[in-house]
């Protein structure tokens, strides 16, 4: 089982989770995959990644992303079957996981998966599972954990890495966090924490509805929307 980095309520103290997803802090099994319940508010998976809380700036108006001395900006746009949400990406804080996601993007590895762990007040987690509650096998090694070099928060907003107990282990899950779940940063109660690596510009109140869903058990899977939350698209572009 891998342990979990986001749970409902406790994933600083992240349990192992069940096939692969996350167990939190009071050992929840979460969901297979890189997803999980870490305990109670675990994220997690078998590869696993999990979610973050971030503070979060006005929805932009449009997509561009820009700032005032006009740098590129590495915005990433999520269609989801609630709407699209728009995040902007941060490659100087965290350069590898950022490549990662990008890999997958540009591979449309994320096409046709699924928002599988929804815990309201804590996160919206996806990226590792179909809508036949199947993990969807990664394509490339784990990756380093950026947690304690990126100098990012798990705030509301944020979107960060799943991962199972193993530091070094996020490849595709992700999840963005609905709150600020900075016991998710590197600390006492995680103390490698979850690696954020971008956050939301626009369509914040897309993530509210997703995070708003009806959710049920699904076998070993906890907190399964009961109507699919599909991932149509993840496109990563330099604007």
């Amino acid at each position: 089982g891998a342990s979990g980095a986001a749970g409902s309520t406790a994933g600083a103290a992240g349990a192992s989770g069940a096939a692969g997803s996350t167990a939190g802090a009071a050992g929840a099994a979460g969901a297979a995959g890189e997803a999980g319940a870490a305990g109670a508010a675990g994220l997690g998976g078998s590869s696993g990644d999990a979610g973050v809380d971030a503070s979060l700036p006005e929805d932009a108006s449009d997509d561009t992303v820009s700032t005032s001395d006009g740098a590129t900006k590495v915005v990433a746009t999520i269609e989801t079957s609630k709407g699209s949400i728009v995040l902007e990406l941060d490659p100087l804080a965290a350069p590898i996981t950022v490549a990662n996601f990008r890999k997958y993007a540009d591979d449309a590895f994320y096409d046709g998966l699924i928002f599988h762990r929804v815990i309201k007040d804590f996160m919206i987690q996806g990226g590792g599972l179909d809508p036949d509650m199947k993990t969807k096998s990664a394509t490339y090694p784990p990756i380093v954990n950026e947690a304690k070099t990126s100098g990012l928060s798990n705030v509301r907003g944020t979107i960060a890495m799943a991962r199972t107990s193993a530091p070094n282990s996020a490849t595709t899950q992700f999840f963005i966090n609905t709150e600020d779940n900075t016991y998710l940063d590197p600390g006492d109660a995680s103390p490698d924490g979850y690696a954020v690596f971008g956050k939301v510009v626009q369509g914040m109140d897309v993530v509210d509805t997703i995070e708003a869903v009806e959710t049920t058990t699904v076998g070993m899977y906890k907190d399964v929307p009961v109507e699919d939350v599909l991932i149509a698209s993840v496109k990563v572009e330099d604007k």
